[in-house]
């Protein structure tokens, strides 16, 4: 059978089991899976394919990645596509998240740098090698002991994922190395980059910096380092105090 062949018989069926595409798209959480589709609307996946193509092609569906098999309802909800939390775990069902590097600095009202995409710390095990694409988001992988070291040092976000608090966000973007075979890398912020709330403390987020770093095993060349790099923010704002851990 030829392709054309094969996408008539498609065609064919749908148009005979079809009951309004309106029905289909309201039975339809505001982010759905292919295989939800299919389940719902008790359909094969060849189907399933041809009915996200066709309504993707209206603006009624958008995809939220590529070959992720996540969809956001975009007619049930024009807003459907800022539920990123829901396309995270639809996609990835990870069992922790947090969101991290410049988007955690930027919420924090740490930073006017503006990321591509929400970066976002994801749980992945050792045998684990590629995560899947989403669109506005970076996802990062992150090992348990990485969520363990975290654990008391998140806050509630807007996207309703927790978010890495600042000083810990600055040591884990200084400390990350990412593994090739992973697509995103973690943002590594220069001192330029942090422009603090008028209202913070600095000797505060100096402390929390250490104390991350400590927290994520950093060297003592590390520390060092980090420790240069809090003096050379103390520069740049003006602080008068110094900074001796």
């Amino acid at each position: 059978m030829t392709e054309d062949e094969k996408t008539q018989e498609i065609e064919t069926r749908v148009k005979e089991t079809r009951i309004g595409m309106v029905p289909r798209l309201r039975s339809l959480r505001d982010v759905f899976t292919l295989s939800e589709l299919q389940m719902v609307c008790d359909v094969s996946r060849e189907t399933a394919y041809l009915y996200c193509s066709r309504w993707a092609a209206k603006g009624y569906i958008k995809r939220a990645g590529k070959n992720s098999g996540v969809y956001y309802n975009l007619f049930k909800n024009p807003k459907a596509d800022t539920m990123l939390k829901e396309a995270i775990e639809l996609a990835l069902a990870p069992s922790a998240m947090a969101v991290i590097s410049a988007s955690a600095l930027q919420e924090n009202g740490f930073t006017t740098q503006n990321p591509k995409g929400l970066e976002v710390a994801v749980l992945v095990h050792k045998e684990q090698r590629t995560l899947p694409e989403l669109y506005g988001v970076a996802l990062i992988p992150r090992r348990p002991e990485w969520f363990r070291a975290v654990e008391g040092h998140l806050m509630d976000g807007r996207h309703d994922i927790p978010v890495l608090d600042p000083g810990y966000a600055i040591a884990d973007g200084l400390l990350t190395k990412m593994p090739k075979t992973f697509a995103h890398a973690a943002w590594k912020p220069g001192p330029d980059d942090i422009q603090p709330p008028n209202d913070f403390d600095f000797e505060e987020l100096a402390d929390e910096v250490m104390e991350a770093a400590a927290a994520f095993g950093a060297s003592h060349k590390q520390i060092a380092e980090i420790e240069d790099y809090i003096a050379r923010i103390g520069d740049k704002i003006g602080y008068k105090g110094g900074y001796d851990r």
